[in-house]
């Protein structure tokens, strides 16, 4: 068998090296791209995915703001609630407050203690006096666009007071202006006079809304 010849030598080589690149590019290179682009893919997700936490957390943040300024206006509105009622301080506070209108109590009568949802005169909210019913609502349910309702176990809470006094019916609007200003959550319901000699008599109804 003769020896084979450099020019023979290297053109078996290159031979070689051709099977070998074009085995190994199925085998190796082909399933290497694969791994890339797989991998890329799985980047593609993940950054997918960092952005919708990124989206939700300032989406949380939003959100837990919002809640925290529907707290602070909940608690300004329900600072101007009244407080119950005592009745041995609120005779003393009657007799004291309605003496410098011009009226003689003569009796006061509590009523039972009930929880109620107001029904008040409509008008413009941006006063307390008319603006119950709406704060009641926010109290009870605080409701904010994309966030979720929260609940509160306090009632609002109503109680009926009669009063009967002596006096002139000329001083009944300085009357009606002193109740008014007993409290943001005091009510006038009804009122009626009987005229008399000297003096006439007057029977008030007094509705306090309050939170226990």
């Amino acid at each position: 068998m003769s020896k084979l010849s450099k020019r023979e030598v290297l053109l078996l080589f290159m031979l070689g090296f051709v099977l070998i690149i074009g085995v190994g590019v199925p085998l190796w290179i082909v399933p290497l791209q694969e791994e890339i682009n797989t991998l890329s893919l799985e980047k593609s997700t993940l950054d997918q995915e960092k952005m919708r936490i990124e989206s939700l957390i300032n989406q949380e943040d939003a959100l837990s703001e919002r809640k925290l300024e529907s707290i602070k206006e909940t608690d300004d509105l329900l600072s101007k609630i009244s407080v119950r009622v005592k009745p041995s301080e609120f005779d003393q506070f009657l007799n004291d407050t309605l003496s410098t209108a011009g009226f003689t109590i003569q009796s006061i009568s509590y009523g039972e203690i009930a929880p109620t949802v107001p029904q008040v005169i409509s008008a413009d909210e941006s006063t307390v006096e008319y603006s119950l019913k709406t704060l009641f609502d926010q109290y009870k349910n605080v409701k904010s666009e994309g966030g979720t309702s929260e609940t509160i176990a306090d009632e609002l809470l109503k109680q009926t007071i009669t009063i009967t006094m002596n006096g002139s019916e000329a001083n009944l609007p300085q009357l009606i202006d002193t109740v008014n200003e007993m409290g943001n959550t005091y009510f006038i319901s009804s009122i009626a006079y009987t005229k008399g000699d000297a003096t006439s008599t007057i029977t008030l109804n007094l509705d306090i809304y309050f939170i226990d």
